[in-house]
């Protein structure tokens, strides 16, 4: 099933995913990484910190399409974000995005000139959300290989942003 959902649906769902992988491109290839994520929904954006001399800081300077991937295994709920990256060298934000795990990737402070905040700007996003015991999904599936059917495993959703 495929559904227009409206921006609402994925801030709530996304708000409780702590990290995401960030995909950017690295010439020809995508490249992926593990990030922290802190939403603001006010301004509709993802915040990032990281370091302005960062590969994936050169990576979105030559291009600025991204994709943000959650995932809630235990939940059975996968998103995918794609949007535009910028950086910017925002000391104000970057102590409000502050934390003890920041820390640990930046010794050196909030206030360093390598520190930069990566704002993503969603354009598209699309979920998917199970919700069914493992023995359900199977006995879906199994019933659909038999009858050429396709089978019914859940919502997917879509968001223009």
């Amino acid at each position: 099933m495929s559904l227009q959902s409206s921006p609402k649906d994925l801030w709530s769902l996304v708000r409780e995913i702590p990290v995401c992988m960030l995909t950017t491109r690295d010439g020809e290839m995508l490249r992926s990484r593990p990030m922290a994520t802190r939403l603001d929904e006010d301004r509709q954006e993802f915040l990032f910190l990281t370091r302005s001399s960062s590969p994936k800081a050169h990576e979105i300077g030559e291009r600025t399409q991204v994709n943000l991937s959650f995932s809630d295994p235990e939940k059975d709920l996968f998103i995918s974000v794609s949007g535009e990256g910028r950086l910017a060298p925002d000391h104000d934000i970057a102590r409000q995005l502050w934390n003890s795990y920041a820390a640990a990737y930046f010794p050196e402070g909030p206030d360093s000139d390598d520190v930069a905040v990566l704002h993503v700007s969603p354009k598209k996003a699309e979920y998917w959300v199970g919700g069914k015991p493992q023995q359900v999904e199977c006995e879906e599936l199994r019933k659909a290989a038999d009858t050429g059917t396709q089978p019914d495993l859940g919502l997917n959703e879509k968001v223009e942003l």
